[in-house]
């Protein structure tokens, strides 16, 4: 395929899920179908290829999804249908995936409310050609004629019919003559389908009919039988039948029936049916020569049954967040004070047994997880805790009670952090699961209907994926027992439409779990015993005769929120009541414990699991200096670990990374300090070393196995205290008694950039100061102010925003859309335009983002006034940052600078430091960034939010760079954007199949020059014209250019050019030194050149449905495959 063709072929064709019957909903036991269309200008055959998103769970086969071409049918719906669908069009020339374009996600939810029944006559889902059958519409009014019969074909020429009760012609219907309110129909092929009603009520089940052209049929139900009933299957034979007939379940022969000598009909009766008879069955002759196609038996409960059905046994588990109301639930479910609850807070699972209401209750009441973080913050120890729940109310669980207060918002970031942790159970608890709303007293006069509906898209989530099951406790009405009855005949009535099951988890998976807790267990008895071996030989190098250490110097250092602050109180016995912010300097305190003079130095914390290149300046010189201010240096540094949360392998490296600031030796000067320790509950901290693997290990290994563990809730608790310094004096005789010794050098450079940073920023003071007396007589007040808040994800946009229309309006959890807000904020009318953000690594970026930051700007078709560059002073901003950064700006031209202000955010952090420091200390980038908006800048600190003067003053600084842009408004060509946007897309394709490549091994220099090589094989084989010539003939001379300059330094490989591989290398010149950075920087930027001829290329699909590039195949170049990076899992439920 020509490259010109490739590269429209992206741009043309356009890939589409539609579902038949219409509508996000589907319904229980209905059958719903869905058609992959193609709107393109080539008239090719597609090939479909179809996918549902699942969680990160093993896929398992599912016989009620079938796959034929562009539809994809889901026989007697169920809730494990809920999903997210998408099918991918392929276009083949040969046995070459030429391209394959996926769609947009098409998202299901499943409703379990009844609908109306449409009536098949005769009841089968398989009909005989010629054959007559009827289609009857439920009477939604008293009007029996107001009604639509609508049908979608399942034959390839794909028709839908939409006729009323004297239109039934359209399909070859016709009107009956005994029941007006039908269509009877003579089957034929455009016939097979589905066929639903619609009327003002809404519309009845949808019901599948296949016409065949056989000579044999299975005559099944074609709507759900009830659980009790007796169901006869008939095969049915278009001629007389000699012999025997078999019938098949699954595919398994299940019966043989022997009839007469000339027979055309043989039965199968399933009697009392229930759900363990649903499948697929189908019938043949005993010659297997005739043989029926497959029809799905559905079976439903019976309802009269569900009205008298009551469990004797119930096991509830309550789960949800901390704090949520889950123990105080308990008790009120079992009737009295069975949890402790209050400020106690529930650190184990517990299980109480109780009798109400002449039922045995088990309830469970399990530990919840930390509302603000992730499951990647959540500890081991927790993760399998939430497994281990269902081993408490054996056999498992009837229901899952997931607690969320009333009272307390749920938003996205919530849906996440939860939707997380329920995965740990696997997909089908959401159909053991059950919302309790706790809290029920702040109603007020509302209903929980009006409650849902009020708080957002992320509640509505929930309540559906649990199937729309949901309580209401006022636990403050204990005495209201009328509450739990409800309960109770609410998870009744669950269980009866689970068939009586519930929740269980391999009993393998739960053997695993507790065998590596007893390994745990071991491990952490052997740590133990070393640390006491180790404490009691270092006692021995204390003087018997020693009463007191004179004076100790301690620093503390950790991450952010991790408790320092509050545990240097503790030691120095100061009982402060903390105001909540963050600490920004390292700062020097004095006090006595006993006859012992303490300096202790509180640091500024790192962000947990950043690396030390996103640490600000600031913050590193802060860490140093702290060395500096117990001279002549401290005796130990507390490092202080959060028990309450995961230590990682990426934590780690951030640990070490900025310890390792301070110096060499600082690890034998160091204690790990375990803070929140009340959150272990019965669990030892060696426990919680040895369960969160290697990385926990080694750091506290690298501390010589020093470690202490405090709970803060307790900590001026002077029992935890003096055995933290009883370790430090321990720690102090193993160190002979002497101090860390810090490198003056480093105070001395300290010092030196201090200067350099206070002038700096003195004349970029007084240059700001002199631009804006320029523009004081050219600067009008604007009545309108237009704003667009670009930047990267989490940097405060959204926070921002309502900062400056001084209303929360942008939701402030992670935005994957565009909004536009305004308010009338100092006599302007303001509006702000919030984008999602951008990720720093591209790799990870994603086309719908790119798309909606774009979408942004047309939100104000004349235009903004101004684009806010969103930063945040507390991460650094280095070259990923800006080049990320550019990477979006430039989508919108150059031009986007003249309109351009870069705002600072969390200027809390600041302190006492002007921005103009902040600025001239940080990397070059971020003065870079400065520079480029002409010194347009401003903090926002957005939890002063009753502070106006900041808002008013950056209003002010927009009206002077309008002046400045004589009134212009900032208004690009959208013609522009979408093509550099395309170009964006394109690359980046190309960028994720190249790294790939380089993960793969496979020998790139052949690869390289086989390039040179590349025919570009088209639909329609056609003579080259000069223009794809002389394209050749250029690709092939950049990448020969490109080869000998890689030649040219095997070392220059290694450092630029991490997809070349030893058998390349090894033909290169050997090389001993180093490059230099400038010719790092050169090959660098050859290679651009080549990835920008190379993004030319098109990507398709392969086979196995992965990206790839696609060359000839005499060239000998492999395809590339592209794996998929994001969370979840597709499925792939048939390929073709």
């Amino acid at each position: 395929m020509k490259i010109r063709l490739v590269l429209s072929l992206l741009d043309s064709v356009n890939v589409s899920v539609s579902v038949w019957p219409t509508g996000s909903n589907i319904y229980l036991y209905d059958s719903v179908m869905l058609r992959c269309t193609v709107d393109s200008n080539f008239s090719s055959d597609w090939i479909y290829r179809w996918f549902r998103h699942m969680p990160r769970t093993t896929p398992t086969p599912n016989p009620r999804h079938l796959v034929s071409g562009e539809r994809y049918t889901i026989t007697a719906v169920k809730m494990e249908d809920v999903g997210s669908y998408q099918c991918q069009a392929e276009l083949k020339e040969g046995n070459v995936s030429v391209v394959g374009i996926l769609s947009q996600p098409l998202v299901l939810t499943v409703s379990d409310r009844p609908l109306p029944s449409l009536t098949l006559t005769p009841s089968s889902s398989q009909v005989f050609r010629g054959e007559r059958f009827t289609v009857q519409c439920p009477k939604f009014q008293a009007n029996s004629s107001n009604w639509t019969l609508r049908s979608f074909p399942a034959g390839t020429a794909v028709r839908r019919g939409v006729f009323h009760t004297d239109q039934c012609s359209p399909l070859g219907g016709a009107v009956s003559a005994d029941r007006p309110d039908s269509c009877e129909f003579t089957a034929g092929s455009e016939n097979s389908g589905l066929y639903w009603c619609e009327g003002s009520e809404g519309r009845s089940n949808a019901i599948s009919i296949t016409v065949s052209f056989g000579s044999i049929i299975l005559r099944s139900p074609a709507s759900p039988v009830l659980q009790g009933d007796t169901v006869d299957l008939y095969c049915k034979f278009w001629t007389a039948n000699n012999g025997k007939t078999i019938f098949f379940k699954n595919g398994v022969e299940i019966m043989t029936s022997m009839g007469s000598r000339s027979h055309r009909e043989m039965k199968m009766r399933i009697e009392n049916v229930t759900q363990e008879d649903e499948g697929f069955y189908k019938c043949a002759s005993g010659d297997r020569r005739m043989e029926s196609l497959e029809s799905w038996l559905s079976v439903r409960p019976d309802g009269g049954v569900k009205e008298h059905f009551t469990l004797q046994e119930v096991r509830v588990i309550l789960i949800g967040r901390r704090w949520a109301g889950k123990s105080l639930s308990g008790n009120t479910i079992l009737g009295w004070n069975r949890f402790e609850c209050g400020r106690t807070r529930t650190t184990e699972s517990e299980a109480r047994h109780e009798k109400v209401d002449g039922r045995h209750l088990v309830v469970v009441d399990a530990p919840g997880w930390n509302s603000s973080h992730s499951l990647n913050e959540t500890s081991q120890r927790e993760k399998h805790g939430l497994k281990l729940n269902v081993s408490k109310c054996p056999p498992g669980p009837h229901v899952f009670l997931l607690v969320i207060p009333i009272d307390s918002a749920f938003c996205t970031e919530q849906k996440k952090i939860l939707e997380e942790h329920m995965k740990l159970l696997g997909e089908r608890v959401w159909k053991y699961s059950l919302v309790l709303f706790t809290c029920g007293d702040y109603l007020g006069g509302r209903t929980i209907e009006q409650h849902i509906e009020s708080e957002g898209n992320a509640l509505r989530w929930l309540v559906e994926k649990c199937g729309h099951r949901y309580h209401v406790f006022d636990n403050t009405k204990r005495k209201n027992s009328s509450q739990v009855t409800e309960l109770l005949k609410k998870i009744d009535e669950m269980v009866w439409y689970n068939n009586g099951s519930y929740y269980e988890v391999d009993e393998q998976t739960l053997n695993i779990i507790k065998k590596k807790q007893q390994e745990v267990t071991e491990r952490a008895d052997q740590r133990q015993r070393r640390a006491e071996e180790q404490r009691q030989k270092m006692e021995k190098l204390i003087p018997v005769d020693m009463k007191a250490i004179p004076k100790l110097q301690i620093i503390l250092l950790g991450s952010r929120n991790v408790g320092k602050t509050l545990l240097g109180n503790a030691i120095l016995g100061i009982k402060e009541h903390e105001d909540g912010e963050r600490t920004a300097h390292s700062v020097a305190r004095h006090g006595c414990v006993g006859k012992t003079e303490i300096t202790l130095v509180d640091t500024p914390g790192w962000w947990k699991g950043f690396l030390l290149c996103n640490t600000p300046a600031a913050i590193k010189e802060e860490l140093m200096r702290s060395m500096f201010l117990c001279p002549p240096g401290p005796h130990v540094f507390l490092l202080l670990i959060n028990s309450d949360a995961s230590f990682t392998a990426r934590h780690l490296n951030t640990a070490k990374t900025h310890m390792e600031l301070l110096g060499e030796g600082v690890w034998s000067h160091t204690i790990v300090v375990f803070t929140r320790g009340e959150w272990l509950g019965a669990h030892s901290i060696e426990e919680f070393i040895e369960g969160e693997g290697e990385a926990l290990q080694s750091l506290v290994d690298l501390c010589g196995n020093r470690y202490q563990v405090i709970e803060s809730k307790n900590a001026y608790d002077g029992t935890q205290i003096t055995e933290l310094l009883g370790k430090v004096t321990a720690t102090l005789a193993a160190n002979n008694w002497g101090h860390f010794v810090p490198d003056e050098k480093i105070y001395t450079t300290i010092e030196e950039k201090r200067k350099r940073v206070e002038e700096g920023a003195k004349r970029r003071q007084s240059f700001i100061k002199a631009k804006s007396d320029t523009l004081k007589g050219s600067k009008n007040k604007l009545q309108d102010i237009r704003i667009i808040m670009l930047g990267q994800k989490t940097v405060g946009k959204s926070a921002t925003g309502n900062n400056l229309l001084r209303t929360e309006v942008f939701p402030i959890s992670q935005n994957e859309q565009c909004h536009m807000k305004k308010a009338k904020v100092a006599d302007r009318v303001i509006t702000v335009i919030d984008t999602p953000g951008w990720w720093m690594n591209p790799s990870i970026g994603t086309e719908e983002i790119d798309r909606e930051i774009v979408r942004g700007m047309s939100l104000s078709p004349v235009g903004v006034h101004a684009v806010l560059v969103v930063i945040p002073v507390d991460l650094t901003f280095r070259e990923p940052q800006q080049a990320a950064l550019e990477e979006h700006m430039s989508l919108f031209g150059s031009s986007v600078w003249k309109h351009a202000v870069v705002l600072f955010t969390y200027g809390g952090r600041l302190v006492d430091k002007s921005v103009e420091e902040h600025i001239e200390r940080e990397h070059s980038a971020l003065q870079w960034l400065v520079d480029k908006c002409e010194n347009r800048y401003h903090v926002m600190n957005n939890t002063k939010k009753n502070d106006t003067t900041q808002v008013i003053e950056l209003i002010e600084k927009l009206e002077e760079m309008v002046a400045g842009n004589n009134g212009r408004l900032f208004c690009p060509d959208e013609n522009d954007i979408q093509e550099k946007l395309a170009k964006k897309i394109q690359g980046r394709q190309i960028r994720l199949v190249l790294k790939q490549e380089s993960e793969s091994g496979i020998a790139p220099k052949s690869s390289i020059l086989d390039l040179s090589r590349i025919k570009i094989k088209g639909i329609r084989q056609s003579k080259r014209d000069e223009k794809e010539e002389n394209l050749d003939a250029k690709i092939s001379q950049e990448i020969e250019n490109l080869n000998k300059d890689i030649m040219r330094s095997t070392a220059l490989l290694d450092s630029s050019m991490e997809f070349l591989i030893p058998d390349f290398k090894e033909e290169g010149p050997e090389s001993t030194t180093p490059p230099s950075l400038s010719n790092r920087r050169s090959s660098n930027g050859q290679m651009d050149k080549v990835l920008d001829w190379l993004s030319k290329i098109q990507i398709s699909t392969n086979a196995d449905n992965q990206l790839t590039l696609n060359f000839s195949q005499s060239s000998g170049y492999r395809s590339m495959q592209l794996t998929d990076h994001q969370d979840c899992q597709m499925e792939a439920d048939l390929n073709e």
